[in-house]
Parts: structure tokens; C-alpha cells; sequence
């Protein structure tokens, strides 16, 4: 027996074409009532909400992975025809589909629209940005394209509320639409045989009558492979009896391009006959992009584009971090002022309080990161900035898509990483998540800043400054080791053939900073409620570590951080490290700042940061509790700097990569590698400099 999903009847999918206006459709209809997670087991985003109706009933909205086609290559492409087949047990099988299309591009869109009306569903057409289409003179017969697709069709412009109305109105009342059905027909040769399979899987499997003609198509052309579950199982072994038949009339590869060739019939058709004026040739989008394309002029302008992002980023973010430090220092402060001591208030404080602040530090970075980016991506900039980049990118294995998150994780890793959604092909999309902690982050600078002036020299060697060299060498570093990291992830674990970009080069739009901005609160609220979640479980697991079992002294060195740290002294001797430096990797792991303070800790002094002189003396003091020799050495330093270039010592970005790849099995891999490049590269440091000192 035939087994799938019921159809909702107040239950409406959102399909269209990437830069379409689909989502701002959809923020359109559901307004503040949406939810966004992620499909099981995938990382494409399952975006829900709610219409009410003429009626005040809920209607749910579902808003369909944006995808030109139903081919099933990539995981949009699965999941939005997993979605109306009722191919998945999570997401309800919608009667009604809403298609969102660019009025500019309407013959591109048919392609999908023909894939659309073979899934005998209701069907609504909406030419969105119909204004743009006005002004470039492009003129439809609206009335004839609805009786020739036998469906409404609505002229809209989303992002200024035209036409919800009319739509909504549809919505609410779909029982008076029609089921859709194939637009095309093959051969009568083909087609005499698709409705023999079609009835015999009506008879045999009960398939409902309006959807087995798109399974039959589907066992003709050979593509039932690319779908999943019971239903398909099941289908395929049912097939088997009409395999010799089909190949008989015509083998399976040849159909499906036969079919190929119709669609694309059928559209030029359906254009000659709608389409009353085409507009003019040449569009505002193409001479600008004659400047923001040009060899020279184009280079410049994504310079100045990526260096004010940069900045944004990297220093208009801190006066808002160091508020929200402040603020919450003046909260710990409260509750050590209203509570007595106890272990309940230092869990408060540096467990609770401490947690939330190492996940709320980093919002000014990733709103800034994501509010540029929602405007880059609205205006149709974004695509160009891939486009200029990806020859350079190709060459470690990635493409220009994967620049601004890279670039992004020079401030933070956390923006950078949350900003590989901008990526459809999934191994480009792991790699740049496994390599962007490479990336020199704002985080290790205070580290660098402690021992690059306690134990490097300040002074002048061929004109430059040896400190600011050093602190190159190190960004350079992390450079070089994510370039390498890529172009070996994507030859083993993440090997697929190189990647190609190709790009749809958007008509430039006036971002609308609404939509923006809602764009911007997702992005944030999924940090917030997803990865914070992980960072504040992570943050009182360190805080017990470093504050139990209590005795008298109450030191580090005495806790399980501390007991630990010797541990793992033999481990990390072969880089001339000792227990305390043990404790202060262990440390920051929170984050990798927490190592300055750690240090203070650990010598006693009060208030230390990586400027502080008293530190840095102690440090130069320090002597191996077993030779005697000074512990912070120029090869123990060295290995030292190396070892935080290359390791992940980031526990909200350990948390944010389990969150963007919806698995742990990345992040967990991410903690080996880099931790072994680490060691490997920080014990070669230690002994070539050794030996180069000595």
C-alpha cells in the first residue's frame, strides 16, 4: 500500500529562485509568527510560520530552500521535494504552493514552475518585483498567463507590501483552486507508456490518481534514486517489472533529456505568447556593473567594500564589548554585594554570569558582520564580491563565496563561521567551517600582546619594528595553515570535483532596512538560543574545574584544573612547557583571553592584563621547577605563540560549529586537527630554535 504524508489543507509551501524576494515574501505573510531551525540531520534551514485567515484560522506557511530546479543535486533541492512528496515525517505534505518569481527573469523561473505543477498541488503565482519589471518596460498579459498555467497570477513587490492582500486572500480560500497538472507532453510513444505505469501504481500501490503520473515520470526517466524513504522503496521495486519495456522504447539518460527539451518548449512558447514588450536591452545593473566589474576599477571598490567591513567588525565593535564587559562586571558585583559568600555565588558569578557574558561579548560583532552582509546580499553586491575573489580562492580548493566568512573570522571565528550559510555547496561550505578558526582572531591578541612584549625586543630592524613583525609573522601563519588545511580537507575527507561557482548576478536592488534588519535578528537569535546554550553549559564545566575540591590555600594549582595541569606536564614538556602553562590552555579553552588573566592568577598579580608590566617581569622571572632554568625562554615563547595560532582553544566556537553543522563529528574534528598541528608545530618551533640559541 501506498504510504506518504496527508496533505494539509491549511498548510502553504513558498517556493522560488534564489534573490526571487521569496523569503521577504514570507516575512511578509507570517510577520513576527515564524520559527527557524535547522532539518535534521542537514544544515539547510527549516523556516515556519503562520497566516491567519479570512476565518482567523492558522495557516501554516513553509518556506521552501530557494532552488532553480527539483533535480534533486543539491540538499535544497532534496529537502524542498522531500517536502511536497510528504517524503518526511518532520514537516507536514502542504496542499497549496505559493511561487514567488522575478518578474525580471520570468522565463528563467518558469523551468521550476513546470516541476511545480507536476506535483498535483494547488498552485499561485506571484510576479514579484513587478515595479522593476514596469520601469524596464517589460510588459505581461497577466490575464492569458494565468489560463495558460491554470493557476492565479498576482503582480507584487514584497518589500513594499503590494499585493499581500490579493495573495492572502487566495490563500484563505484554496478550496475553490484547481490541482496543477504536467504542463508538457512527450512522444505518444512515451507517453502511452507513462500512463500505464501510472494506472498500475493507482491499482497496485494506491497512489493517489493526481500524483501518479509524476511518479510514472519519474520511473520512465530513471530518477527515483535521488529521493529517499518507504515511499520511493517501494516504488523502486515496483519498477523493476517495467525496466525492460522502458529501455525497449527508449534507454532511461535519453528520456530524461527528451523531457529536458520539452520543458524548455513549452517556456519559449509560453513567453512569446505573455511576454507583450520585452524592455529595454541594457539595464541600470549592467552599466554599474561595468565599474564594479571593470579589471581595475572593480578590485578597488571590493577593497574599500571589504576593509570598511573589516573595520566595522574588528573596531566598531569594541566600545559595544567593552560595555557589555562593564555591564557585566557591575552585575557580578551586585550579586557578590547581595549574596553571602558561598558556592552558590561563585557559581553565579563565574559560572552563570561569566557564561552569559562570554556569549552575549560577541553580539556587537555578529550583528555588525550579518547587518553588512543582509545589505551586501539585498543589493546584489554580495554575489559580485564572490565573483571577484573566486580565482584567487579556487586555488585552495574553495570559492569566492567562502572570502567574507574567512575574512569575517579575523575579528571573530563565530561571525565567520555563521556567515558560511551564504554557501550552497556543502564540502565548500565544512571546509570553510574547519578552517575559519585558523584565522588570526581578535581573541589571541591579547595574548600575543603579553608575550610579544615581555620577551621581544622593541627595536628597529631594516626599517621595521621587530614586535609588529612578529605579530605579522603570526597572522601570516594562520593564513598559510588555512590555505593548506582547505586544499587538504577538500582532496580527503570533503574530496568532490573542484568546485565551479556559478553565479546568478542579481539586478541591483535598494536594500530595504526592515528586512534587514529581520534578517539580522535571526541571524542573532540562533546564536543566542542555539550555541549559547552549548557556551554556558561549557562555561560552568570550567568553572567547577577551576574551583573545586576547596581546601585551605584556595589555588589553581590545587583544583582540578590545576591537578590536571600536572597531568598533563610530560605532555606538553617536550615544548618546554610546565604544569602552569598546563592550566592556562586548560583555561582558555573558555576563550583565549582567559590565558592573561590565568597568568595573573597563577603569580599572584591583581588586575593583570596583557599591558600589565608586573606580569610580564614575573614571567621573565620564572624559573623550571626541576632545572632551575628560566621557564619563558625565546624557544619556549616561540613554541608558545605557534601553538595558539594553530589551536582551537574556543569553546563558543566549538559550540558554534556543532550548531552550523548540525553534527559533532566536525567540531570534534576540528579540536584533533588543529590540537595536532599545534603540538607538531609548536615542538618544531621549541627544537629548531633551541638548537638554533644554543
Amino acid at each position: 500500500m501506498f504510504m506518504r504524508a496527508d496533505l494539509q489543507p491549511h498548510a502553504i509551501a513558498i517556493a522560488g529562485n534564489p534573490n526571487s524576494g521569496k523569503s521577504a515574501f514570507f516575512n511578509l505573510l507570517t510577520g513576527s509568527q515564524q520559527k527557524i531551525a535547522n532539518f535534521p540531520g542537514v544544515t539547510v534551514e527549516k523556516k515556519e510560520g503562520f497566516l491567519q485567515d479570512s476565518d482567523d484560522r492558522s495557516i501554516k506557511v513553509i518556506d521552501l530552500p530557494g532552488t532553480y530546479s527539483l533535480d534533486a543535486a543539491s540538499p535544497d533541492e532534496i529537502i524542498a521535494q522531500q517536502i511536497l512528496l510528504g517524503l518526511r515525517d518532520d514537516t507536514e505534505r502542504p496542499e497549496t504552493i505559493l511561487v514567488i518569481v522575478d518578474s525580471t527573469h520570468l522565463e528563467r523561473s518558469l523551468f521550476l514552475i513546470s516541476q511545480l505543477m507536476e506535483f498535483g498541488l494547488k498552485v499561485v503565482l506571484c510576479l514579484n518585483m513587478y515595479d522593476i519589471a514596469e520601469k524596464k518596460g517589460i510588459v505581461f498579459d497577466l490575464s492569458l498567463l494565468s489560463r495558460l498555467l491554470h493557476m492565479p497570477v498576482v503582480p507584487t513587490v514584497a518589500i513594499e507590501g503590494k499585493g499581500k492582500q490579493e495573495v492572502a486572500k487566495i490563500l484563505a480560500n484554496t478550496s475553490q483552486l484547481e490541482p496543477s497538472r504536467r504542463p508538457f507532453r512527450m512522444s505518444a510513444e512515451i507517453e502511452q507508456l507513462r500512463r500505464e505505469i501510472a494506472d498500475d501504481l493507482v491499482q497496485k500501490l494506491l497512489v493517489p490518481e493526481r500524483e501518479a503520473d509524476f511518479w510514472a515520470g519519474k520511473i520512465i526517466s530513471g530518477r527515483l534514486q535521488s529521493l529517499q524513504g518507504k515511499t520511493v522503496e517501494m516504488l523502486t521495486a515496483a519498477a523493476k517489472k517495467w525496466q525492460p519495456k522502458i529501455e525497449q522504447l527508449c534507454p532511461p539518460n535519453k528520456i530524461a533529456t527528451q523531457e529536458i527539451e520539452q520543458r524548455y518548449r513549452w517556456i519559449e512558447e509560453i513567453c512569446q505568447k505573455i511576454i507583450i514588450q520585452g524592455g529595454s536591452s541594457r539595464s541600470l545593473s549592467d552599466k554599474i556593473d561595468r565599474i564594479v566589474l571593470h579589471r581595475l576599477f572593480g578590485p578597488v571598490i571590493f577593497i574599500a567594500v571589504m576593509t570598511l567591513i573589516f573595520q566595522a567588525v574588528f573596531s566598531w565593535a569594541e566600545p559595544l564589548m567593552d560595555l557589555i564587559d562593564s555591564s557585566m562586571g557591575l552585575i557580578s558585583t551586585a550579586v557578590v554585594y547581595l549574596l553571602p559568600a558561598s558556592v552558590l555565588r561563585d557559581l553565579l558569578v563565574e559560572g552563570v554570569i561569566g557564561g552569559v557574558g562570554s556569549v552575549i561579548i560577541f553580539m556587537p560583532q555578529i550583528m555588525i558582520l550579518f547587518f553588512f552582509i543582509g545589505l551586501l546580499e539585498a543589493s546584489g553586491y554580495l554575489a559580485r564580491a564572490a565573483f571577484l575573489v573566486d580565482r584567487l580562492m579556487v586555488r585552495s580548493g574553495l570559492t569566492g563565496k567562502s572570502f567574507i566568512p574567512l575574512l569575517s573570522s579575523f575579528a571573530c571565528a563565530i561571525p565567520g563561521i555563521m556567515a558560511t550559510r551564504t554557501i550552497k555547496n556543502e564540502r565548500d561550505r565544512l571546509t570553510t567551517i574547519m578552517v575559519a578558526p585558523l584565522m588570526t582572531c581578535s581573541a589571541r591578541l591579547p595574548v600575543y600582546a603579553l608575550l610579544i612584549g615581555a620577551f621581544v625586543p622593541a627595536q628597529i630592524v631594516y626599517g621595521l619594528r621587530l614586535q609588529g613583525v612578529v605579530l605579522f609573522g603570526l597572522y601570516l601563519l594562520g593564513m598559510v595553515g588555512a590555505v593548506v588545511a582547505a586544499k587538504v580537507f577538500r582532496q580527503t575527507l570533503l574530496k568532490g570535483e573542484r568546485s565551479t561557482l556559478i553565479l546568478e548576478l542579481p539586478d541591483y536592488k535598494r536594500p530595504q532596512l526592515r528586512h534587514t534588519l529581520r534578517y539580522l535578528w535571526t541571524r542573532t537569535k540562533l546564536f543566542l538560543f542555539r550555541a549559547g546554550k552549548i557556551i554556558l553549559a561549557m562555561s560552568i564545566v570550567m568553572w567547577f574545574l577551576a574551583s573545586f575540591p576547596k581546601n585551605q590555600e584556595q589555588s589553581i594549582e590545587h583544583s582540578y584544573a590545576g591537578q590536571i595541569g600536572h597531568v598533563i606536564e610530560p605532555v606538553i614538556a617536550p615544548l618546554g612547557f610546565d604544569w602552569k602553562i598546563g592550566v592556562g590552555l586548560l583555561a582558555s579553552f573558555a576563550a583565549r583571553e582567559v590565558f592573561v588573566a590565568t597568568m595573573g592568577t597563577l603569580y599572584n598579580i591583581e588586575d593583570a592584563d596583557e599591558t600589565s608590566i608586573s606580569l610580564q617581569q614575573a614571567l621573565k622571572q620564572d624559573r623550571n621547577e626541576q632545572s632551575g632554568q628560566l621557564l619563558f625562554n625565546l624557544p619556549m615563547v616561540l613554541a608558545l605563540l605557534v601553538f595558539f595560532v594553530f589551536a582551537m582553544q574556543c569553546m563558543s566556537t566549538v559550540a558554534i560549529m556543532r550548531r552550523e553543522s548540525n553534527s559533532w563529528k566536525w567540531p570534534l574534528l576540528a579540536i584533533v586537527y588543529t590540537y595536532v598541528l599545534a603540538y607538531g608545530l609548536a615542538w618544531v618551533t621549541y627544537q629548531v630554535t633551541d638548537w638554533l640559541v644554543v
